[in-house]
């Protein structure tokens, strides 16, 4: 998972992304992503999204 300040963002946001395996677990891919107003929330939306996809209820398309 990857959270950066976005540059030069006047409301001052921050985006995260979380990669997510191909089925043989090779090239993981960024899949995952969003917006926030704080490292933290990022790392918490981050954190939900990665373990919502370990227990099925996220699709990768």
């Amino acid at each position: 998972m990857y959270v950066s300040r976005v540059a030069d963002c006047v409301v001052g946001r921050w985006v995260w992304t979380g990669d997510l395996p191909n089925p043989d677990f090779s090239n993981p891919r960024p899949a995952i992503s969003g917006f926030e107003t704080s490292r933290e929330e990022g790392m918490a939306k981050a954190t939900a999204a990665a373990l919502q996809f370990a227990a099925g209820a996220l699709r990768a398309v």
